[in-house]
This record gives structure tokens, sequence and C-alpha cells, in this order.
């Protein structure tokens, strides 16, 4: 009697646990599908924020795609789509932070891209380069600048001109012509008709400084430089032609140096800045001429996103990422129609550097074919100016005046913050 009660009673605990079981699996499947896709949905996404022409900011957005004919892609925050032409993008930043940079040497090439990582070898007429988040590349040797060591501490005393320069961590220096590198050795010979050479192990290099001279910095086509989590900076071409570059959710697809395709993921790259677009920043072409004069004889060369000393540009206790440091007497003179012409406006701040305390001095003044734009006298360390935003049309020849304001010429160490072309 009793076993023949019992039967039912198990069979219908079994089809109650095996509902549950069943719901508690459904409901599990679910749940993982739902932790994947938020999980994928947080690589991919990351928020980015884009600045456009108009110098104007959208922040917290995700990318979509981005191609050189249909342009840029984003959704904001309310899921709003938000489409910019390529050439009206200035940057694009992720909030992701940086990675340490991998490798032990420095890549830096003519047009000032920098990439962190191994030489792999020398492949016909490019040198083929690791990087973490492209893998190796290739790059022409004609678009080589140096390449040095991560524990390099001495600059190299002399530049070379026709020949390559070697520098070896003993200081002793090698002048010829680079045959060929990879992670154990690097090849070079003295002499271009001598089919000898002379076998250098790596470990001993300090610096490579590659013969040749660098053209004349230009208006650059239209290009995207991108810059990887781990530091190294990467310019490609933005063009219909060829399908040179393409974005989506999950995957980059770009050309390297050599024209040979290569592809990264969203998640690699913390910016993007367009290069040849409707903004164009002095930092990014060369001057037609650029004089100066010191007080006491002292040559002080103009410098890149720095100082002139060298350092921070730092204003008024603000840190600037972009901007030329000079010393006063200095003129920058550019020339508008060789650069591109057709510019509408130029946009800057100007001030002194906090290093030019306590007695930094300087007159300021800004001309267009002649004619004074704008002008500050008496401008002291730590002050700037406003944002300027000056008219160039059909002008031809721009001038950076920055001028001894006392009779000494002292500490007279001027940042031209920001300074960009904007075209039609």
């Amino acid at each position: 009697m009793n076993d023949v009660k019992l039967e039912p009673q198990m069979d219908a605990d079994a089809r109650r646990l095996g509902r549950k079981t069943g719901l508690f699996s459904r409901r599990s499947f679910y749940l993982c599908i739902s932790l994947l896709i938020c999980s994928f949905t947080s690589i991919v996404r990351a928020d980015w924020t884009l600045t456009t022409s108009d110098f104007k900011t959208q922040a917290k957005l995700t990318v979509n795609t981005w191609t050189p004919g249909e342009g840029l892609s984003v959704s904001a925050e309310d899921g709003g789509l938000i489409k910019t032409d390529s050439r009206r993008i200035v940057s694009l930043v992720s909030d992701r932070p940086k990675a340490p940079a991998n490798g032990n040497w420095t890549l830096v090439l003519r047009n000032g891209d920098v990439l962190d990582g191994e030489p792999v070898g020398v492949s016909g007429q490019s040198l083929q380069f690791k990087i973490t988040e492209l893998g190796p590349i290739d790059i022409p040797l004609k678009n080589l600048a140096t390449m040095q060591s991560k524990d390099n501490k001495n600059p190299l005393s002399s530049t070379a001109t026709d020949k390559d320069l070697v520098r070896l961590k003993n200081g002793d220096q090698v002048e010829g012509f680079f045959i060929n590198v990879n992670t154990d050795k690097l090849q070079i010979t003295t002499n271009a008709n001598d089919s000898a050479t002379t076998d250098i192990e790596l470990s001993k290099v300090d610096r490579i400084a590659f013969g040749g001279v660098s053209p004349a910095r230009a208006v650059p086509p239209l290009s995207a430089r991108l810059t990887f989590l781990s530091g190294s900076t990467l310019t490609v071409p933005l063009t219909d032609k060829n399908k040179t570059f393409s974005w989506s959710v999950g995957d980059i697809t770009l050309k390297d140096p050599a024209g040979q395709e290569r592809k990264t993921t969203p998640d690699q790259v913390s910016a993007v800045e367009v290069l040849g677009g409707r903004v164009v920043f002095l930092t990014e072409i060369d001057p037609a001429s650029d004089q100066q004069t010191s007080y006491l004889g002292t040559v002080w060369p103009t410098q890149v996103n720095k100082n002139v000393l060298g350092g921070t540009l730092k204003v008024g206790k603000n840190i600037f990422g972009r901007g030329l440091g000079v010393h006063t007497r200095s003129i920058l003179t550019y020339d508008l129609q060789a650069a591109g012409g057709k510019f509408d406006a130029l946009t800057l701040r100007a001030g002194l550097d906090d290093s030019s305390a306590p007695y930094g001095e300087a007159n300021l003044s800004i001309v267009l074919d002649g004619k004074v734009l704008w002008e500050a006298k008496g401008m002291k360390a730590g002050q700037i100016s406003e944002e300027l935003n000056l008219p160039l049309k059909e002008g031809k020849m721009l001038e950076l005046h920055a001028e001894p304001a006392g009779k000494l010429d002292v500490l007279g160490r001027v940042d031209w913050v920001n300074a960009a072309l904007i075209r039609p």
C-alpha cells in the first residue's frame, strides 16, 4: 500500500522539479545572454567626445560607422543620430585610459608619427615594425626619421644628412648606409657602392638617425592620425579610392604607410585627429620663414607643441597641448597661398608662458599683408589673450610677431596657442 501511494507522489515531485528546473534554465539562459550583450556593449561602446570645425564639442557618444565617403555616424546618449563630414571633424577622443607603451624601441617618422614597438626586418624598400595594436606594419624607408632605444638618454651630437648615423650606447658613432635591422642586429655599410656590411648587436645601439632631408610640411591631404592606447600614432589617408579607411562597431580597417591593409579594433584607439580638413593647425605646417633675433645672440628654435624651452605649454596655470613656443624677438611668416589658400579666418590665443616669470614681458601682434589685425603690448608672464578669430579672406602673407617690451630681451617666452587656419 505504501509503495503504491508513494510512486505517484514521487512522479508529481519530479514533474514539479522538472518545471522549476526548466524555468530556472530558461531564466539563466536569458540572463547569460543579457550579460554577454552588456559585456560586449561595454567593450565596443566607450564614450567618445567629438570636436568639430566650429570648435563645439559633444560628449558621451557611441561611434557607429566612419568611412571617407559617408563621414562619421555617432549616437548620442538620448539615442539621437549625428552625422559629420570627415573634413569637418577636428578630433574624436575616447574616455579609455591609456595603456603602458610596449616594445623596446621608439620609431619616429618624417610626418611626426611615433610608433612604440620592435623592428622585424627590411623587405624591399620598407621596414617592418611591430606595434601592439596592428602587429607588423610596413613603412617605406624614405619615411623614417629616427629609431631610438627606450633607455636613450642622450641626443645625437650631430645630425646625419646623406648618410645614416648610428650612435652606440658607449658613445661611439658609426656613419654609413642602413641595410637591415631585426630584433637582434643592425646591418650597415660604410660605402653605398660596397657590398660588405657591418653587423652591430642591436642591444648596443642607442639611436639611429636616418639620412635624408625632411620635405617642408604643407597642408596634408585629408587624413586621420590615430593615437592608440599604447601611445603610438599613425596617420592614414581618408579617401574613397581603394577603400583606405573604414570603422564599424567591431573593427577598423586601414592602410599602413606602404599601402598594405591592416585591421584593429576601436577599443585599441584612444583618439583620432583629422588632418587636412576644414581646420588646419599651424603646428602641422612649416612657416615660409622663421626669423629670430635674440638680444644676446642665443638661438631659440621654434618649438612645436612645447614652450621655447621644450617644456609644457602653460599660461595662466592652464596647460595647452597644442601650440608654438618662441622667444622674442621672433617673426613667423606663413605663405597662405602656398599653404593652400582660401582661408576664412585665423583662430588662436597668445600669451607669455608661466616659465617667463618674473621678468618676462612682450609686445605681440598679428599682421596680414602689412595690416595689423591684432596687437597686445606689455604682456607679462601668465597673461593670455581671449580667443581670437581674425579674418583672412584673400590674404597672402600672415605674420606672428613677438617683440621685446623692455630694454632687455629677458625671459620673453611667448606661446601661440591652438593657432589654426579655418577653410570654407
